[in-house]
């Protein structure tokens, strides 16, 4: 079954900031059970601190384990399927209105991020990273429970900005990290192809490293 976003919350009894469209859920396992076999159409950053968490998007299954990372854009079938009982996860879940409510004038991720996500659905980061970005979700969910807060809707889109201002600190070294590795695997993959066309090429006359070396 696919719900809308509000259908979905309302359902199920997620924390919410309903005129904006915005969600932060604490995952239990007891409301994963509950919401198994329903899709949500929704904008969603998922973060695993410890436990098991198991998603579907666009029907493929993935296993989120401690200190992974999830953002699932819109339209991808999100489906929560099954949680450990002792798990540490959040959720932040948000419709494309009220993305671009507080993004109006420029995305807050770089475009490789964006590549990056849509190759990579779930991400293992460091300990601290999750840490961090646990912090900022915690921050939000404290703003959420101030009701009486008269900047509460003002606090949230900051904190919300400060959250993606942080997933895109975080990528911007991870991605860099994972270019270099596929360079410095290239260059490795490059020199071995070419040692092996040496040792063809001069087997009969050349069996010194010496040589190889130079060439290489």
């Amino acid at each position: 079954c696919s719900m809308t976003f509000n259908e979905y919350i309302q359902t199920f009894h997620i924390k919410s900031f309903f005129f904006f469209f915005l969600s932060l859920w604490k995952i239990d396992a007891k409301t994963i059970e509950q919401s198994k076999g329903n899709f949500v159409d929704c904008h969603a950053i998922i973060i695993v601190e410890s436990g098991i968490l198991t998603i579907s998007i666009k029907g493929k299954e993935y296993i989120m384990t401690a200190n992974s990372y999830a953002d699932v854009m819109q339209l991808n079938m999100l489906q929560f399927v099954a949680a450990t009982t002792k798990i540490e996860a959040w959720c932040l879940m948000f419709s494309e209105d009220y993305f671009f409510k507080t993004f109006p004038s420029k995305a807050p991720a770089e475009m490789t991020y964006v590549k990056f996500i849509s190759i990579h659905k779930t991400v293992r980061l460091d300990s601290s990273r999750i840490i961090t970005l646990s912090h900022v979700m915690q921050s939000m969910d404290d703003t959420f429970a101030d009701t009486a807060n008269v900047y509460r809707d003002a606090l949230l889109q900051i904190k919300m900005k400060i959250l993606f201002l942080e997933v895109d600190n975080i990528f911007h070294y991870r991605i860099a990290d994972d270019a270099k590795d596929d360079t410095d695997t290239s260059r490795q993959q490059y020199l071995f192809r070419q040692f092996l066309q040496l040792l063809s090429a001069n087997a009969k006359r050349e069996h010194t490293v010496d040589f190889s070396a130079d060439k290489l």
